[in-house]
């Protein structure tokens, strides 16, 4: 019967253990994501920049300094090749600039910001926003900030983000090859 109680108790640890260990590991993505994403919106920003300081909307496209963005990819593709992951430059609530791909393979070109506290944040209130957001159906870390004009108007929206999944699943290798290489040096 103490046999039975002994494995019972330590089954019970172990499996609790194992979830506590899981919730930690989740929390620490996405402290790692977020961090992640500041620096990518910093190097989005940076991109941006090569083209033109200011930013307005000049017959119907969304232009940074004398450069138009409405379909030109060539700062979106940028930012993934330093940074991985995906952009998008929106003018308003349209995206006119992105690496994000539809069910199809196509850039999803023409589509909307989706309604809700991205939406809200950034078109609505002019502030940025972080944290997660779902894109064409599919989970993200994100960071959106507002584009504005020389007179502090809203005109548009840089995003830049990581599937959910992909990050995850990098940071918990990280982790555990962390773990084993502790693990390598206490038996030495």
């Amino acid at each position: 019967k103490t046999v039975l109680m002994t494995v019972t108790a330590l089954a019970v640890l172990s499996i609790a253990l194992l979830a506590v260990g899981g919730w930690l590991m989740q929390k620490e993505g996405e402290r790692r994501a977020a961090e992640r994403q500041e620096t990518n919106m910093r190097v989005a920003w940076e991109v941006l920049a090569r083209y033109g300081s200011t930013y307005s909307v000049r017959d119907g496209a969304l232009f940074a300094g004398e450069t138009r963005l409405d379909g030109n990819f060539a700062p979106v593709d940028r930012i993934k090749t330093l940074v991985g992951g995906t952009a998008t430059v929106f003018r308003g609530d349209m995206r006119v600039s992105t690496n994000v791909t539809k069910a199809d393979g196509a850039r999803a070109i023409g589509t909307p910001l989706a309604p809700g506290p991205v939406h809200d944040a950034v078109l609505g209130r002019g502030e940025p926003y972080r944290g997660r957001a779902d894109i064409l159906g599919k989970p993200y870390f994100v960071a959106y900030d507002p584009i504005k004009d020389s007179r502090g108007a809203v005109i548009g929206v840089l995003y830049v983000g990581v599937p959910e999944a992909d990050f995850l699943a990098s940071v918990k290798g990280a982790l555990a090859s962390d773990r084993n290489r502790k693990r390598a040096k206490l038996s030495r």
